[in-house]
């Protein structure tokens, strides 16, 4: 039963002995049937028996397991990501597009930037923000304006306007 569990976990990115021990746990615990609300392991595409079984171990799962989903195995600090297709994964580094749409967005909204000695710093509307680079801090100044102009707690009806 451990090379099973091992074999899986393999599947789903590392070992994790936690899976290892739900079959060990209890070997002589009865076999659900498919009618116990399991899923039909036989009608499911790989890509959807994989989402399940790190559903069924209580692994967070985000995604959709008919195109792509992912997994986060914090004992590694790697974010697994499952897809029928690369077409349906899409990977963006925060130090490239984030920052240009981050500065775009902050330029469409009128935002002004100044820099002192190694601080950039980013005015937008009513909110100041400061980081290391223009992007730095078109992002923070975006966040702060956010937060800036979003209505309170209890109080979604109410507009703000900036």
């Amino acid at each position: 039963m451990g090379q099973v569990n091992t074999g899986l976990k393999a599947l789903m990115g590392s070992y994790d002995s936690n899976v290892a021990s739900v079959v060990q746990a209890n070997p002589q615990a009865p076999m659900r049937s498919v009618t116990d609300g399991a899923p039909d392991i036989d009608g499911l595409t790989t890509l959807e028996l994989l989402y399940q079984l790190c559903k069924s171990e209580g692994t967070e799962v985000v995604g959709n397991p008919e195109r792509a989903f992912a997994v986060y195995d914090a004992s590694q600090g790697i974010l697994n990501v499952y897809s029928k297709n690369t077409e349906f994964v899409h990977m963006v580094s925060h130090e490239t597009r984030t920052m240009l749409a981050a500065l775009e967005c902050a330029q469409t909204s009128g935002a002004s930037f100044m820099v002192c000695d190694e601080e950039v710093i980013c005015v937008l509307k009513n909110v100041t923000a400061s980081g290391k680079t223009y992007g730095d801090a078109a992002l923070r100044a975006l966040a702060k304006y956010q937060l800036a102009t979003r209505p309170k707690h209890g109080d979604e009806n109410a507009t703000t306007s900036a």
